[in-house]
Protein backbone atom coordinates (compact mmCIF):
# COMPACT_ATOMS: atom_id res chain seq x y z
CA UNK A 1 0.00 0.00 0.00
CA UNK A 2 2.86 2.40 0.69
CA UNK A 3 4.14 2.02 -2.90
CA UNK A 4 0.78 3.22 -4.22
CA UNK A 5 0.88 6.25 -1.93
CA UNK A 6 4.41 7.15 -3.06
CA UNK A 7 3.44 6.90 -6.72
CA UNK A 8 0.25 8.86 -6.11
CA UNK A 9 2.15 11.55 -4.23
CA UNK A 10 4.66 11.88 -7.10
CA UNK A 11 1.83 12.14 -9.63
CA UNK A 12 0.09 14.86 -7.62
CA UNK A 13 3.31 16.84 -7.21
CA UNK A 14 4.01 16.52 -10.95
CA UNK A 15 0.47 17.61 -11.83
CA UNK A 16 0.56 20.67 -9.59
CA UNK A 17 4.03 21.72 -10.76
CA UNK A 18 2.90 21.50 -14.40
CA UNK A 19 -0.28 23.38 -13.52
CA UNK A 20 1.67 26.20 -11.85
CA UNK A 21 4.15 26.43 -14.73
CA UNK A 22 1.32 26.56 -17.28
CA UNK A 23 -0.49 29.22 -15.23
CA UNK A 24 2.61 31.46 -15.17
CA UNK A 25 3.08 30.87 -18.89
CA UNK A 26 -0.46 32.10 -19.59
CA UNK A 27 -0.02 35.14 -17.34
CA UNK A 28 3.22 36.04 -19.12
CA UNK A 29 1.50 35.62 -22.50
CA UNK A 30 -1.30 37.99 -21.47
CA UNK A 31 1.19 40.60 -20.26
CA UNK A 32 3.16 40.40 -23.50
CA UNK A 33 -0.04 40.72 -25.55
CA UNK A 34 -1.08 43.83 -23.61
CA UNK A 35 2.31 45.46 -24.14
CA UNK A 36 2.26 44.40 -27.81
CA UNK A 37 -1.14 45.98 -28.41
CA UNK A 38 -0.11 49.20 -26.74
CA UNK A 39 3.17 49.80 -28.58
CA UNK A 40 3.25 47.77 -31.78
CA UNK A 41 0.21 48.98 -33.71
CA UNK A 42 1.28 52.66 -33.84
CA UNK A 43 4.75 51.55 -34.91
CA UNK A 44 3.26 49.35 -37.62
CA UNK A 45 1.26 52.27 -38.95
CA UNK A 46 4.41 54.43 -39.10
CA UNK A 47 6.32 51.72 -40.95
CA UNK A 48 3.40 51.24 -43.37
CA UNK A 49 3.51 54.94 -44.22
CA UNK A 50 7.28 54.75 -44.77
CA UNK A 51 6.95 51.71 -47.04
CA UNK A 52 4.15 53.16 -49.20
CA UNK A 53 6.50 55.01 -51.54
CA UNK A 54 8.95 52.11 -51.80
CA UNK A 55 6.64 49.46 -53.24
CA UNK A 56 7.47 50.20 -56.88
CA UNK A 57 11.16 50.29 -56.08
CA UNK A 58 10.93 46.85 -54.45
CA UNK A 59 8.97 45.45 -57.40
CA UNK A 60 11.49 46.82 -59.90
CA UNK A 61 14.45 45.40 -57.95
CA UNK A 62 12.73 42.02 -57.81
CA UNK A 63 12.05 42.04 -61.55
CA UNK A 64 15.64 43.05 -62.37
CA UNK A 65 17.00 40.20 -60.26
CA UNK A 66 14.53 37.79 -61.80
CA UNK A 67 15.57 38.76 -65.32
CA UNK A 68 19.24 38.41 -64.40
CA UNK A 69 18.65 34.90 -63.06
CA UNK A 70 16.73 33.92 -66.20
CA UNK A 71 19.56 35.24 -68.37
CA UNK A 72 22.08 33.21 -66.35
CA UNK A 73 19.93 30.10 -66.68
CA UNK A 74 19.59 30.46 -70.44
CA UNK A 75 23.30 31.23 -70.90
CA UNK A 76 24.27 28.20 -68.79
CA UNK A 77 21.95 25.99 -70.80
CA UNK A 78 23.33 27.22 -74.13
CA UNK A 79 26.99 27.18 -73.18
CA UNK A 80 27.32 24.18 -70.87
CA UNK A 81 24.42 21.83 -71.39
CA UNK A 82 23.87 22.15 -75.13
CA UNK A 83 27.22 23.62 -76.07
CA UNK A 84 25.83 25.00 -79.28
CA UNK A 85 27.72 28.30 -79.29
CA UNK A 86 31.38 27.25 -78.84
CA UNK A 87 31.14 23.44 -78.79
CA UNK A 88 31.75 23.12 -75.06
CA UNK A 89 28.65 21.08 -74.25
CA UNK A 90 28.45 17.79 -72.44
CA UNK A 91 29.56 14.96 -74.69
CA UNK A 92 27.76 11.64 -74.84
CA UNK A 93 29.89 8.52 -74.87
CA UNK A 94 30.11 6.80 -78.20
CA UNK A 95 28.81 9.75 -80.22
CA UNK A 96 31.16 11.15 -82.85
CA UNK A 97 31.34 14.87 -83.41
CA UNK A 98 30.34 16.21 -86.81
Amino acid sequence: MSVILKVWKRLVVTFFSIFVAFFFYLVATVVVMLIWNKHVFPTMMKSKNLIKGKVWLAISIFLIHYLEMEFNQIAFEWLVVKGSIIRMGLKKKGVKEE
